[in-house]
């Protein structure tokens, strides 16, 4: 299937989903709230994806194959549209999706913006330690002896550091430049954000935030799913699309099995360690009062915050730990070179 255009962002597809939801609620057919959003256009590549939309709907009926075939929306998304015609409640699920969308991006955001200072940050001391080792060292080197004396063990190590350093600078900078494209990628793309989001998420110290994102993604998953008319075994099945971690999903099939088997929803969700402590409790409420769907909802809410609040506590610890181990590294640098030159002065 052919694409007609970049693919959604979770911002894009958020909107897109708000917009048609207030169309739909107001009791216009799916058609007609297209060609009412055609007409707001201001883009020709946005005009091009509602016109290749309204013709695919006009000649299937469908919203779901109509979104399918531009090959740029969610799969998530179309599988919940298909799940919202099955049962009429295609406006409230495209409500619901514009909530999601708009979680998933407030996710993105928090994670990138907690890894970009840090970044920036390491980048610009390691050009300013790569330059005092390639070109203010050497200086030294060259003065020591005219001055009747020579450097220490630590500085003759640095120097010999950054002649290495020099002779393969031809291979740092195309390594600096994949660094670079990879990063621009990454901030322009979807797919390049779930990479690097992905990419982060595999490091030890980011388990507890892969738990909490993931936690995130399966209740709002859930929730959208359950209040939509589906069964808990479909809800699951939904849901795991949104789950990219190996293990949550492993726990996930373990779970549709246990429903299957007869089992409660939300037993099994404990039982696989997947919503614990007051998550579990409040989950367990929302079943007995019929309301899981909205449980599932506060619980997606807080599982962001707690995800937010981490992601605060990290950039804090983060930030001074890097100035701190940096600084050491030029101070060393800077006392290799200082102190020796110091003592060949006092004895002249």
């Amino acid at each position: 299937m052919s694409s007609i255009g970049k693919a959604f962002s979770n911002m894009e597809t958020a909107a897109f989903c708000g917009q048609l939801s207030m169309i739909l609620k107001s009791g216009i057919s799916s058609y007609e709230g297209i060609e009412i959003m055609l007409e707001d256009c201001e883009t020709a590549e946005d005009r091009a994806i509602l016109e290749s939309v309204s013709a695919k709907l006009q000649e299937t009926m469908s919203l779901a194959e109509a979104l399918r075939s531009t090959g740029i929306m969610p799969d998530y998304m179309i599988r919940m549209v298909e799940l919202g015609e099955e049962t009429g409640k295609l406006d409230e699920v495209m409500t619901h999706l514009a909530s999601h969308y708009e979680r998933e991006d407030s996710i993105t955001r928090s994670i990138r913006s907690s890894l970009t200072y840090p970044i920036v940050m390491v980048s610009m001391m390691l050009v300013i330690i790569i330059v005092m080792l390639v070109k203010v060292m050497p200086i030294f080197e060259s003065v020591f002896p005219q001055l009747g004396g020579e450097m220490s063990g630590a500085g003759k190590a640095l120097v010999a550091a950054g002649s290495a350093l020099g002779r393969y600078s031809a291979v740092i900078v195309i390594l600096l430049a994949i660094l670079a494209a990879f990063a621009i990628w990454a901030g322009r793309s979807a797919k390049g954000r779930k990479t690097a989001v992905d990419l982060f998420m595999k490091f030890r110290f980011a388990r507890e935030f892969n738990r909490l994102t993931s936690l995130s993604r399966l209740s709002s998953g859930l929730a959208l799913a359950l209040g939509s008319g589906s069964s808990p075994e479909r809800a699951l099945e939904l849901a795991t699309e949104l789950v990219s971690d190996a293990c949550v999903s492993k726990k996930l099939e373990a779970c549709k099995d246990a429903v299957l088997n007869g089992e409660d929803l939300t037993d099994a969700l404990r039982e696989e360690g997947l919503l614990t402590g007051l998550d579990a409790r409040l989950a367990q409420v929302g079943r007995k009062t019929g309301s899981l769907d909205q449980s599932m909802a506060k619980i997606a809410d807080h599982s962001r915050k707690e995800l937010d609040e981490k992601l605060e506590s990290m950039l804090a610890v983060l930030e001074p730990a890097i100035v701190v181990i940096l600084s050491i590294i030029v101070g060393v640098i800077l006392l290799s070179v200082i102190i020796p030159l110091t003592a060949i002065m006092s004895a002249m």
